[in-house]
């Protein structure tokens, strides 16, 4: 089993346990086509989070880095063609010819090392044509097959910085990979706290909702008992007051609620408006209405 294998078991055992938790928590009992489970969140919000896939695409980067540095290592093929054709004047023309013509061809494969290291082997032809009266051959055809190395003491060999290179360009692609795990744990913990504050919302609006129903109703009720006498001025406007604050707290609440799910809307990479604060409609599609927290299954998760 690879690390990285390790790493994605564990992530997802980690991931499986938390939903579980909170799922016991706040069961969700509305239709799962259309409902918005904690996994469902996570899974997008780590699939659309521009930050988590620009560093996937860093340590891609990273991982590229050794294999550019060795392909410096590849064998390379050779080819050289010389032609030459000598007439210069000559003092001895005629015993060493007055003109030389001379093809040479060379052809081989050229191995370099990071330690500086230069191999080669080559194939060597070269045709002369000299007429003259003290070549007795002409052309003369001479070939020849050569092995040449060539290794640089201090330069790329002393102290062998070429497993220096390699193991910077390791450690590099290893400090990506933990930067792209440590962002996507990050994300998926984001994703978890906004997914819990829309529900902690939406549970404090409905606690607002029905303040505000009680103090309606209290506040009917002082005012039908002052008419009759039974309440004072103080207690009806006592009344009035606890009403205007619970509508307050309502107005909070909602606001909050559109809030949280302007944040978790914008992890899951949908568009909520030019300034981020477009009303979202959420409340039917994503989440159900009837959330009843389980005392005992909090005790047992946490």
């Amino acid at each position: 089993m690879t690390i990285k294998n390790r790493k994605s078991k564990i992530k997802n055992s980690l991931l499986s346990g938390v939903a579980a938790s909170l799922l016991a928590v706040f069961p969700l009992n509305a239709q799962q086509n259309t409902t918005l489970t904690l996994e469902d969140a996570v899974q997008e919000a780590v699939q659309k989070s521009p930050d988590l896939a620009k560093a996937r695409l860093e340590a891609g980067l990273a991982e590229l880095e050794e294999p550019l540095l060795l392909s410096n290592t590849d064998p390379r093929i050779q080819a050289n063609y010389f032609w030459t054709d000598d007439q210069s004047p000559n003092a001895m023309g005629a015993l060493f010819g007055s003109r030389s013509q001379v093809k040479s061809t060379e052809l081989g494969i050229v191995k370099n090392l990071l330690i500086g290291t230069e191999a080669k082997l080559f194939w060597k032809a070269e045709h002369l044509q000299s007429p003259s009266s003290f070549r007795t051959i002409d052309p003369t055809v001479e070939s020849s097959l050569n092995f040449e190395i060539r290794q640089p003491l201090l330069r790329y060999f002393w102290g062998r910085p070429d497993k220096a290179r390699r193991g910077l360009l390791r450690s590099g692609v290893k400090a990506a990979q933990a930067g792209v795990d440590w962002l996507e744990l990050n994300v998926m913990a984001g994703a978890v706290r906004s997914y819990m504050e829309v529900l902690f919302a939406r549970q404090n609006t409905d606690i607002s909702v029905s303040a505000v129903k009680a103090a309606k109703r209290l506040y009917k009720s002082s005012k039908e008992k002052h008419g009759y006498g039974l309440v004072e001025d103080s207690d009806l406007l006592q009344s009035e007051v606890l009403l205007e604050v619970k509508e307050t707290e309502l107005i909070l609440s909602r606001s909050n609620v559109v809030r949280a799910e302007n944040t978790l809307q914008r992890l899951l990479g949908e568009d909520v408006g030019a300034h981020g604060c477009a009303p979202m409609q959420m409340s039917a599609v994503f989440f159900p209405d009837n959330i009843e927290p389980k005392v005992g299954s909090l005790e047992k998760a946490i």
